[in-house]
């Protein structure tokens, strides 16, 4: 039980985290060049306790960017980028919808925040912060996260490690247990 959900959190991670897993693109490589890719992703979750059902959740990775607004799938903001000769540093200011999928639509919520990167020819690092602004669990999430892009033709492949810190408030949305859960697990 406990090599599957270690499994399926791993996949999960890589998955969500480096953005647009494997997308086609139809741009040049320069920044203020309109951009469009799509592509798929499949997320597997287990429940935390036995008994209840695990499911695989398809997920769209869907991107859209012109000159400094950009969309990706459920995250919209403004992005600011500046070349420095090999080395990119970026701010980004976002809202996105967050919700623990496969578990209650009831908890979805929106937050806000930023995001600082640092983009080399050895990859990206970026440092995020976010906290709810639906005022449905009021809890707050900073993000390290490093990746690095790989192109082969039209198709780019971007693997990536993430660490999370999410406070009490945060962690009881997005990991704590329903009250439906609860009673099965009773």
């Amino acid at each position: 039980m406990f090599n599957k959900c270690l499994q399926s959190l791993i996949i999960g991670s890589i998955a969500l985290t480096s953005g647009s897993a494997i997308h086609a693109k139809e741009t040049s490589d320069a920044p203020d060049e309109n951009h469009f890719s799509i592509g798929i992703a499949v997320v597997s979750q287990h429940a935390p306790f036995n008994g209840a059902s695990a499911q695989t959740v398809p997920i769209p990775l869907i991107s859209i960017r012109q000159g400094a607004y950009y969309f990706e799938g459920a995250e919209t903001g403004l992005h600011f980028d500046k070349d420095l000769g090999g080395v990119t540093p970026s701010v980004d200011l976002f809202v996105a919808a967050r919700s623990p999928w496969g578990r209650d639509r009831q908890k979805l919520s929106v937050d806000a925040g930023a995001r600082v990167s640092l983009d080399t020819g050895l990859g990206k690092l970026s440092g995020e912060f976010r906290h709810d602004i639906s005022d449905r669990f009021n809890g707050s999430e900073v993000i390290a996260r490093y990746s690095h892009a790989f192109a082969a033709g039209r198709v780019t492949i971007t693997p990536a490690v993430q660490a999370s810190w999410l406070d009490r408030k945060a962690a009881n949305h997005m990991y704590g247990v329903t009250a439906a859960q609860r009673a099965r697990m009773i």
